[in-house]
């Protein structure tokens, strides 16, 4: 009786701890993604330097795009977006909840962007993501209860 009962709470712990991670990872994933897709694109440089790192902040600066018209615009933010997306995926994959995440960009001018210096996003594109983190976090937990039941 008393090595079942320890097989429960070690299965129940484990359980837990899954989700935890997952939720964790998820949220984190989610949130970055929502930032760079929010990133106004010029050059691109901005939006593809989005640089996620675990336990350290490491960034990286990304400077070959083009801007010579409106759809260079477009086109930048699908290149940009074919280099940050990949990162973060990566990144966030290996995440578990005793981890400390960062999200950085390296660029001065992204601090500009952030606080409304650009018709494209004139309420930045961080703190709107971040007021919508709950719903990130219930959608995650969501997809925790789901994937370890």
């Amino acid at each position: 009786m008393n090595e079942k009962f320890s097989k429960s709470v070690k299965n129940f712990i484990d359980k837990t701890n899954k989700r935890l991670n997952y939720i964790f990872s998820d949220v984190c994933k989610s949130l970055s993604k929502k930032i760079a897709m929010r990133t106004p694109v010029k050059t691109g440089r901005c939006l593809a330097s989005w640089s996620p790192s675990i336990n350290q902040i490491s960034v990286m600066k990304h400077s070959g795009f083009d801007f010579k018209s409106e759809a260079d615009r477009e086109r930048n933010k699908e290149k940009a977006l074919k280099v940050v997306i990949p990162i973060i995926d990566g990144k966030c994959s290996s995440l578990k909840l005793t981890d400390t995440y960062y999200f950085c960009n390296p660029w001065n001018y992204s601090v500009l962007l952030e606080y409304g210096h650009s018709r494209f996003a004139p309420n930045g594109m961080v703190r709107i993501t971040m007021e919508e983190s709950d719903i990130y976090i219930k959608n995650a937990v969501a997809k925790a209860k789901l994937e370890y039941k």
